[in-house]
């Protein structure tokens, strides 16, 4: 083998294992980047300019299925350049195939664990927000390429069909999008992005979204009301017994005709109280706590009665819906 020679599969060797080690590294920096911080340069929040690689950065790891093929493949190309590298200095300097085969086991593999693995998972685990976006242009680069040729289709169809004959649904079925959202909040908190508190209540915000009004309803059972037919004197006793604001009417059959507010009863005492009563807002049980926020709204009343097959079954306020996210309210 000619000085040539030797010079340039000594040069396929480093750049084999110089390889190895980007790819093995940037596969530890996705997984460690704080993904809060890198949505924050990539929008240039806090008066900095948008950083475009943060952004290219973010938008790769929305296909973490593509990212790490794309890592996978380039990872065992650079291994196979290393090899192919040393397996040709071996040979041309008149070793044959068993020595070859062992003195590539003895060199190579130290240095791949070492220089190609160990090493820079360790550096881009200390310092995944500084190096990942920097070499995310190559990394959209080397899936360019695997996908022109073909080999990137090829693993993640691969992919697919395993997972799918092992009855998984992908990254789909491991968390949703919610449970994403929870992890990148938690996140934020533990690199001092977010507070304890703004977590919590983006926790109770994700709550908030799966309760029905039957969860935050009083039972009927438990609810004070007055009769539509009662004498005024009698409503009065009913108002001074329970300290509420808001009473619930009902007739002769059981049915709910409004709703009289206390304040309004006793600042018109010649009025007759069933001037006084409002129409109700009906819910049903089975309304989400934001359907019945906005009915409630729009209606301009704090409190609704809860109805199914046309009987009344509880009661709700507004502070009754809100207190999940807001947590206790003691003033209201």
């Amino acid at each position: 083998m000619t000085l040539e020679q030797t010079i340039f599969w000594l040069g396929v060797t480093l750049l084999g294992l110089f390889l190895s080690a980007l790819f093995s590294g940037m596969e530890t920096g996705v997984y460690c980047v704080n993904r809060v911080r890198l949505i924050v340069r990539a929008a240039g929040a806090g008066g900095h300019a948008p950083d475009w690689s943060a952004n290219l950065l973010r938008r790769e790891l929305d296909r973490p299925d593509r990212i790490l093929a794309t890592l996978l493949i380039g990872n065992n190309g650079a291994n196979y350049l290393g090899s192919l590298g040393i397996t040709a200095l071996l040979s041309g300097a008149g070793h044959g195939d068993w020595a070859i085969v062992a003195i590539n086991a003895a060199i190579l593999t130290p240095l791949l664990f070492i220089f190609g693995e160990t090493l820079p998972k360790d550096l881009f685990r200390a310092e995944a927000d500084r190096l990942s976006p920097r070499l995310a242009p190559a990394l959209v680069a080397v899936r360019w390429l695997a996908t022109i040729t073909l080999m990137l289709p090829l693993v993640r169809g691969f992919a697919a069909i395993v997972t799918r004959l092992l009855g998984g649904e992908g990254e789909a079925a491991l968390r949703t999008a919610r449970e994403k959202i929870g992890a990148l909040l938690k996140e934020g908190v533990r690199h001092g992005v977010l507070t304890e508190s703004q977590t919590a209540l983006l926790d109770r915000a994700f709550t908030l979204r799966d309760l029905r009004v039957r969860d935050r309803m009083t039972p009927w059972r438990q609810v004070a009301w007055i009769g539509a037919d009662w004498p005024r004197e009698r409503i009065e006793n009913a108002l001074r017994s329970r300290p509420f604001s808001r009473w619930p009417v009902v007739d002769g059959h059981g049915k709910i005709v409004g709703v009289l507010e206390s304040l309004r009863l006793w600042t018109a005492p010649n009025a007759k109280p069933r001037s006084l009563i409002k129409p109700p807002t009906r819910l049903k049980p089975t309304d989400s706590v934001r359907t019945a926020l906005l009915k409630m709204r729009e209606a301009r009343t704090r409190t609704a009665i809860v109805e199914e097959n046309g009987r009344p079954v509880g009661i709700v306020s507004i502070k009754d819906l809100v207190e999940p996210l807001t947590g206790p309210l003691v003033a209201w």
